[in-house]
């Protein structure tokens, strides 16, 4: 075996899969990654995005294979940097396999970032990537890809704030601020990389006109779409990197390069940038808020607070502090640990499956060793990237690459420390810290030792035997994620066939393809609540033999059975899957079926147990002793919901009907009032105390409940329809004809509308007439 120490260079002609295939995968993949999804309903966003990612680097997998056969050598390096990139996947398969969740894990739930397949596929691609670029103007066309992209997001949306959100919807993207890449702050994000790179190419590359003018019009613009979107951490990434620049130019200027920086002086494009970025940061409303005004774009994106996230990472942490609960096992931790504060906000129903930043998540999921091992990669990058710089300056060109790519790395991971961002920026991150390790490489900060088997034959089977083995694996892992691809588009067609024919047979059978090709809990969920609609539909049949419908009913009641419990024993550690084994038996629990209730209210407390600050459990235990006959005990499960959420409007209801079933009507009206002090701004109260009011014919008051619900949601028809019948009881017929003439506008295909207006047009009573025409 022959070892040597040096650098690996590029062939100097021919063709090489490195450097053509591999080359041109790379540079295709940054034009692609940011533009690139499937326009149908079908195909979920993350899963396009995922998919692409995925078959680009098993492709790369491949092409390095075969050249490491080819070729029968291998390259290794004890860098820390390389130690550090590899020390990350490795302790997220090691939380893996004891997170007693392998499958979740391993794979994932859905298409996030934060599984031990996704961080290990991008990891590959990382290195990868670092291969390709071994002659550095190489790096200009992946420069290129990237602007190119942009260009093309830049004039797309333009063109969609210019006539509307309605225009190039493509099918998918209904809302001002739907895009290509992810959240709307991620497309900040996007923006935010291609202003840096610009910035970089106008202060050191400036003899070329074109280069020149194309930088300046790309930072304009890139800073029109940061601006737009005003994203407060993003501006404070571009003052810290704009001062950085500032303060490196003008240090290197006073060093011992005047060969190269001489005609430079002060980075005066620099400075303008970080005032920009602090004005945008501090100087809040009129001036950050005047972009989005104008072109009525509102942003909300929902993350828990850093404090919920540390309650969560103190509650969870001492479980397992060295591995965590497992890769994308955050959501269950939340559901778990959840601050109950948490429950009297808009958000109380959402399970969470990242925190306040990605490397936080990472102290629940992976542990100390997961993210002291992030920690370690984040600083021995920026350690080495420091390095590059000081080495890179004999050369403007080579400082200009080594200065893009480092503070390229930087900006995307500093992303990963103060936001959870998502796949295109993630695998963005991965891309540039690929290019940086390839300037490393060659600068010889990074050193690669080469092994080499081509004179021994012993030594080139096994490493050919190990290639194939990788191979295999590979070949495998995609095979796994085509599958689960194949399973979302097909649960996806399922729920979208559901909802426009109303097929349930068609649902249910491309519901049953999909858990047949991907066994995920969330696939038998939705399969088990596409049961319950079968046997909804049983029970609605009419002339149907009694025989016939016991038999219906059996065969699908077990099916609905095995299912749920399938659900189970998939996640046994998902309250939801609990509470769907026991919606099933609670369904059946008014048809008295034997064994019902007990099986539902045990599977109520198994979720009780993985959620104990859930106010939904309770409420759904109440109605199950309700229709148990059980009424005083559902009462009891009612207010220990609104113990857990003062403001939960549907356990108040649930009291308020009991209290309507048992004749006591005054009791009924004070608990609905109770909740209108705790909820004041919810229209749905103050519609429901204005129809008691009305019902009681006292019509002064019912008039100011209607009049309040309409100012809360002026376009209830329900609300303007009684608040229209209000006014003709008060002898207020001109504002009754008001609110009967905006609904027959509303709704002009209602006739009853129109022979309610003719009526009171004619001082007739309103609902005159009415049975005659129904």
């Amino acid at each position: 075996m022959n070892e040597q120490i040096n650098l690996v260079e590029p062939r100097k002609s021919g063709f090489s899969l490195r450097g053509g295939l591999s080359f041109g995968l790379v540079v295709f993949l940054a034009f692609l990654l940011p533009i690139f999804f499937v326009p149908a309903q079908t195909f979920s966003f993350f899963m396009s995005k995922s998919f692409l990612i995925a078959l680009f680097v098993f492709l790369l997998t491949i092409a390095w294979l075969i050249e490491r056969i080819k070729n029968r050598d291998f390259s290794l390096s004890k860098n820390l940097i390389i130690i550090s990139a590899l020390l990350v996947p490795f302790s997220y398969l090691i939380s893996s396999l004891f997170s007693g969740s392998l499958r979740a894990s391993i794979f994932g739930y859905g298409f996030g970032i934060d599984s031990f397949g996704m961080i290990f596929t991008l990891f590959l691609l990382m290195f990868f990537t670092a291969r390709v670029f071994l002659i550095k103007k190489k790096i200009i066309y992946f420069y290129l890809g990237l602007l190119f992209s942009g260009v093309l997001i830049f004039f797309f949306h333009v063109l969609r704030l210019i006539f509307g959100p309605d225009f190039l919807t493509l099918g998918i993207l209904n809302t001002s601020t739907a895009n290509f890449i992810g959240s709307w702050n991620e497309i900040g994000i996007f923006f935010g990389l291609i202003s840096i790179i610009s910035l970089l190419t106008i202060i050191f590359l400036k003899k070329n006109t074109m280069v020149k003018v194309v930088s300046y019009l790309a930072l304009i613009f890139s800073l029109f779409f940061v601006a737009l979107v005003n994203f407060g951490s993003l501006w404070l990434a571009l003052a810290l990197i704009s001062l950085t620049l500032f303060i490196y130019h003008l240090s290197i200027n006073k060093g011992h390069e005047e060969k190269v920086f001489q005609r430079k002086n002060v980075s005066v494009i620099s400075l303008v940038i970080f005032v920009i970025s602090l004005v945008f940061l501090f100087a809040k409303g009129p001036i950050g808020g005047f972009l989005p005004t104008t072109f009525n774009i509102s942003n909300f994106e929902v993350r828990p607070s850093t404090v919920s996230t540390i309650d969560i990472i103190q509650a969870s942490l001492p479980g397992n502090p060295i591995l965590g609960a497992g890769p994308a096992e955050f959501s269950k931790q939340w559901s778990l640990s959840k601050p109950i504060e948490v429950n009297n906000t808009q958000f109380w129903d959402i399970d969470f499956g990242s925190g306040a930043s990605f490397l936080l998540t990472s102290l629940v999921t992976v542990g100390l060793l997961g993210c002291l091992s992030w920690i370690f990669f984040f600083v021995m990058t920026f350690y080495s990237g420091i390095k590059l710089l000081k080495i890179s300056r004999r050369s403007q060109f080579d400082h200009f690459l080594s200065l893009s790519a480092f503070f390229a790395t930087v900006y995307l991971w500093f992303f990963s420390i103060v936001y959870v961002p998502g796949l295109v920026t993630f695998a963005l991150s991965f891309l540039f810290t690929g290019v940086l390790l390839s300037l490393l490489y060659q600068e010889r900060v990074v050193k690669l030792r080469k092994f080499s088997w081509s004179r021994s034959t012993g030594k080139s089977i096994v490493l050919i035997a190990v290639m194939i083995c990788f191979f295999f694996s590979s070949s495998l892992g995609f095979y796994l994620f085509t599958k689960k691809a194949n399973a979302s588009i097909k649960a996806q067609k399922s729920l979208l066939v559901l909802e426009t024919e109303g097929d349930i047979g068609k649902s249910l059978e491309l519901m049953g393809s999909a858990v047949s090709s991907f066994s995920d809990d969330l696939y038998y969920r939705l399969l088990v609540d596409l049961n319950l609609i079968q046997l909804q539909a049983i029970f609605n049949q009419e002339d149907v033999p009694e025989d016939q419908l016991r038999e219906q009913f059996q065969t699908v009641f077990t099916e609905a059975i095995t299912n749920a419990e399938k659900t189970v024993s998939i996640g046994s550690d998902n309250y939801q899957n609990w509470m769907t084994l026991a919606k099933v038996y609670g369904s059946v629990v008014p048809l008295q079926v034997e064994g019902s209730y007990d099986k539902a209210l045990e599977a109520y407390g198994q979720a009780i147990t993985l959620s104990s600050n859930n106010p939904a459990i309770a409420l759904a235990l109440a109605n199950l002793e309700i229709v148990n006959d059980n009424e005083e005990k559902g009462k009891e499960y009612a207010l220990t919901a609104i113990q857990l959420k003062n403001n939960y409007s549907d356990a108040y209801y649930l009291l308020s009907q009991i209290e309507i079933d048992n004749g006591n009507e005054e009791g009924s009206v004070e608990i609905i009032e109770a909740l209108a002090e705790v909820t004041p701004n919810d229209p749905k109260v103050h519609l429901q105390l204005g129809f008691f009011k009305y019902s009681d014919k006292n019509y002064e008051e019912a008039v100011t409940f209607f009049e309040e619900a309409l100012r809360l949601d002026p376009y209830d028809v329900d609300v303007v329809y009684l608040l229209g019948l209000t006014y003709n009881e008060l002898g207020d017929k001109e504002k009754a004809i008001q609110a009967f003439t905006h609904l027959q506008r509303v709704i002009p295909e209602d006739q009853n509308i129109a022979v309610i207006l003719e009526n009171l047009q004619s001082n007739r009573d309103p609902l005159f007439g009415l049975e005659q025409t129904q």
